[in-house]
């Protein structure tokens, strides 16, 4: 193993995930155990982070939210750890940046047979008469980071998607879009970089839900009896493996993330969303996909998932011109 002398600091901007420990407990935990120290703390503003520089030698941070401050329209969090050249884990601001506008471009990434669904923006000029025409029901509104599946809902006829925006509005100050559903089959891919000595690693997983749920909300995933996780079949898990691989390349993610698919009945593959900040807890109360594609797939360790993230991030070191480039772009 690297000799380690760093702080991993757990950064935590958002209020939600703060009052929820556990987020951040399992991988703490195997840190310690692995001898590397760790602190927590959380910052709601810019200056927060420039307290940060004096210990910049010393500490690696560890983003456990998206952006800084109350909103999620606030400044990625990577972009000012970048810009003040404080050492973190996971991609770098273009990425993200790219990342977000994936769920509103569908042709952002061309990639070959693999496109977003079909989706529209809604904001105050959105006429909702044409969405019922066009999209028809059932159709999906999300928001446009949805922590935890929260948020998101099946909205079967006009009443409920003027019911849904409005309740989505007061709770969350994000911009909304509606997808078209129907009945997909659901995969999620984990990714982990390459370091130096090891080539990069994906692994995917099936999600099946029981019963009459239509989609993978927050309920799915705090309650493991209502879906079944299971291995695709060899020549899909191939498929998904590789694609993954592709967007990492082509979005230029350098750290680990975690990518969703869609298929429809026609085998027709659609990227569904890419979370570069994926929950790695192993335990209840909700247990982290990532960690789980790996193990079921008897990949890799819970244990060597986590010294691989932490000792790319160490061989990231030190921060230089390709930093300064990132932000400047």
């Amino acid at each position: 193993m690297i000799p380690f002398n760093k702080t991993i600091l757990f950064v935590n901007s958002y209020v939600p995930l703060l009052e929820r420990g556990w987020v951040s407990k399992d991988v703490k935990d195997t840190l310690n155990s692995l001898g590397i120290s760790t602190d927590e703390i959380f910052l709601s503003e810019e200056s927060d982070i420039k307290k940060l520089i004096p210990d910049r030698d010393h500490i690696i941070v560890w983003p456990m939210s998206l952006t800084i401050g109350s909103s999620v329209e606030g400044p990625f969090l990577v972009y000012l750890l970048n810009k003040y050249q404080i050492p973190f884990i996971g991609p770098y601001a273009n990425s993200i940046s790219l990342c977000s506008k994936l769920k509103f471009k569908n042709n952002l990434l061309k990639f070959k047979s693999l496109s977003s669904p079909s989706h529209l923006i809604i904001n105050e000029s959105t006429d909702l008469n044409s969405i019922c025409s066009s999209f028809g029901f059932p159709s999906v509104l999300k928001t446009e980071y949805s922590y935890n599946s929260l948020g998101v809902r099946v909205i079967n006829n006009a009443t409920e998607l003027n019911e849904g925006i409005v309740e989505l509005k007061k709770t969350f100050n994000q911009k909304l879009f509606i997808e078209k559903w129907e009945r997909y089959r659901e995969f999620t891919v984990a990714y982990l970089p390459k370091t130096k000595n090891k080539s990069d690693l994906s692994a995917a997983l099936e999600l099946k839900l029981k019963g009459n749920k239509q989609i993978i909300d927050s309920e799915v995933k705090n309650n493991n009896k209502l879906l079944s996780l299971i291995l695709p079949e060899k020549e899909l898990l191939t498929i998904l493996e590789t694609s993954t691989l592709e967007v990492a390349k082509k979005l230029g993610v350098n750290g680990h993330f975690r990518l969703d698919y869609l298929m429809n009945k026609n085998g027709e593959l659609f990227l569904s969303e890419i979370n570069v900040i994926p929950f790695l807890s192993l335990k209840t109360p909700q247990i982290s996909y990532f960690p789980l594609a790996f193990n079921l797939s008897k990949m890799i360790s819970y244990k060597d998932i986590i010294k691989r993230i932490v000792f790319h991030a160490y061989e990231r070191l030190p921060f230089k011109d390709s930093v300064k480039k990132q932000c400047d772009n």
